[in-house]
């Protein structure tokens, strides 16, 4: 039996008249299909479909993200002197992804994931079938665990289904410990050991049945989105250089998809990029940290997916200089890594600053401080800033 109207936690995040439609609305659909789905199963599919409903994956007119207040840009720019860069006219400007919800870009991630889950609800109600949720495995060093909980919970869905997180033994007792108290399913390894599969990802969680969100067999076309509507918002400031901190690699890799995908268009392109926006020669640069001491510890991990030296050096290295040779991407393009020394500069200037983040999430702006010498004049700089979760490194 689903809950009442007035139960849902979602009314108190809409205005009045929005809330009133969205009852008539709740009303509707429970008549339809809340005999199908437990309480909060409908709880989360009646707010998913109404956000379907009244707003687009596309559209910058219609946002979807963040849910309980969509705006496009979701986050904002902020711009950051640099010495010796102003006389050269040289604009650097900080996407500020600590404004997300619970403070990091994880966010847009784990709100893409509650979209696939509301996708299995859907299938749920139309097969008739009272089948359950898979449950969900990840590698995480606590922000994106904590995303991906809080946005089950937001959407009024906390025991649709559990998210099972696969930590590093090295972490703090008090990660594991917040984690718990959130609902997440917490396990440990020793990531130095070997490089994981997927199924030593669900093993490791004891999650043989489930779905593995890091490097599971669809990942690779959802993923694509975890990141899109920020891509588009970084590449409607026509900017001529991207510094993305580089973990996982999916933010980057998010950027060049979508950045490379308008590139191509000849007729037409995503509603999300403003008018006369194209871009050519777009200098992209994923920052990342190769050594075992670095204080961007979200940065490292021996054998995590896409930050091992022995990728960015192949596979990911190769594209990107293809790129570089057709134009598409700009001679400064790479993956770069960072030192502790270069991550305290960044540091101390973002805290001058009074930005949220850490050393993992201002990564790109420590390594511009750095090697700012390298930008030409009449440059436009993009710098993300990924934010500052519960679980910050300092």
């Amino acid at each position: 039996m689903a809950k009442s109207l007035e139960e849902q936690p979602h009314l108190k995040y809409m205005p009045k008249m929005e809330a009133r439609e969205y009852g008539e609305f709740f009303r509707r659909e429970q008549k339809r299909v809340g005999k199908n789905l437990t309480h909060e199963e409908f709880q989360m599919y009646a707010f998913m479909r109404w956000v379907q409903r009244n707003h687009s994956e596309s559209n910058p007119n219609h946002p979807e993200f963040p849910p309980k207040n969509p705006r496009f840009p979701a986050t904002p720019f902020r711009e950051i002197k640099l010495h010796g860069l102003a006389e050269k006219n040289i604009k650097v400007y900080l996407k500020d992804e600590s404004q997300n919800p619970t403070g990091t870009h994880k966010d847009r991630m784990a709100w893409e994931i509650s979209k696939m889950i509301y996708q299995m609800l859907e299938s749920k109600i139309k097969t008739g079938k009272p089948s359950k949720i898979p449950e969900f495995s990840v590698l995480s060093a606590g922000n994106t665990a904590n995303s991906l909980q809080y946005m089950l919970s937001q959407m009024g869905g906390s025991g649709v289904t559990r998210f099972h997180a696969l930590m590093d033994n090295s972490l703090p007792e008090k990660t594991v410990n917040v984690l718990q108290r959130a609902g997440v399913s917490v396990h440990t390894a020793d990531f130095k050991r070997k490089k994981l599969t997927s199924d030593d990802i669900l093993k490791g969680t004891k999650n043989p049945k489930g779905i593995d969100l890091t490097l599971g067999k669809f990942v690779d076309k959802v993923s694509k989105v975890y990141y899109d509507w920020l891509s588009f918002e970084i590449m409607n400031l026509k900017p001529t250089h991207v510094i993305v901190p580089y973990g996982s690699g999916q933010l980057f890799d998010n950027f060049l998809d979508h950045y490379h995908g308008e590139y191509r268009k000849k007729n037409g392109k995503d509603p999300r990029l403003l008018p006369k926006n194209r871009l050519r020669g777009v200098n992209l640069i994923g920052v990342t940290a190769f050594k075992e001491n670095t204080l961007a510890s979200k940065l490292y991990a021996p054998f995590k997916p896409g930050s091992i030296e022995e990728e960015t050096t192949s596979q990911k290295h190769h594209a990107i200089e293809q790129f570089k040779r057709s134009g598409i991407l700009g001679e400064l393009s790479m993956i770069a890594g960072i030192e502790n020394r270069d991550l305290l500069a960044g540091k101390k200037l973002a805290d001058s600053q009074k930005l949220k983040t850490e050393f993992s999430g201002i990564a790109g702006l420590s390594w511009l401080i750095k090697h700012k010498h390298l930008i030409r004049p009449n440059s436009r700089i993009v710098v993300v800033n990924t934010g500052r979760g519960e679980f910050a490194e300092d």
